[in-house]
């Protein structure tokens, strides 16, 4: 696996420089105490009103609930992710109920994002990798009841160990590679109109 040069700085957090999106992973099981601990740091993401719009479903390979899991994610991602250790669905609300009162939240894909970044970094912490999937059939989670219907599902989320690229189906494994980055100079502007320079 190449690893390009990402121009980081020295004082970045270990977990970010470490965090990226594989697909082949080892057959290296995880624990529910792993998965909890990568949830507790998602749920310590911030939200607008502290709503905490986002909600978490997972399985472990090979669980009874395993195959329901598999069977959302569309024929591209089951190809790979089927080898992970754990799926998480990640779900968010637009509606907040509070005091006995519904508050809408037009930015709950917003804060959930946020959850799902302290996850994947809380899971780099800890040694693993994920990879967030938006390749996904939404109304099968809903019929094999593994969210209500009021939920809306974000992504999934494979979890595990980082594998070999030769274990990946052959059109994949030219892929399997850590992605540069744009420089600063291409995304951040310092005291200019964006209009000037977008």
């Amino acid at each position: 696996m190449s690893t390009p040069s990402l121009n980081t700085p020295a004082d970045m957090l270990p977990a970010i420089e470490r965090r990226w999106s594989p697909r082949a992973f080892s057959d290296r099981g995880v624990d529910h105490k792993q998965i909890e601990s990568m949830i507790s740091a998602a749920a310590m993401a911030p939200s607008a009103y502290n709503s905490q719009p986002w909600r978490f479903v997972y399985s472990l390979r090979n669980d009874e609930y395993w195959q329901s899991f598999v069977s959302v994610l569309d024929e591209f991602n089951r190809s790979w992710a089927q080898q992970a250790s754990a799926l998480i669905l990640i779900a968010s609300t637009p509606e907040h109920q509070n005091d006995g009162k519904t508050r809408a939240l037009p930015y709950h894909q917003f804060d959930c994002g946020a959850a799902w970044m302290q996850l994947a970094l809380q899971a780099a912490h800890l040694g693993l990798q994920t990879h967030a999937m938006a390749g996904i059939h939404r109304e099968r989670a809903v019929s094999a009841q593994l969210l209500p219907d009021h939920w809306q599902l974000q992504v999934a989320v494979a979890v595990g160990y980082l594998g070999q690229a030769n274990d990946l189906p052959a059109t994949l494994r030219n892929q399997e590679t850590r992605r540069p980055r744009l420089p600063l100079s291409a995304i951040a502007y310092a005291g200019r109109r964006a209009t000037e320079v977008f």
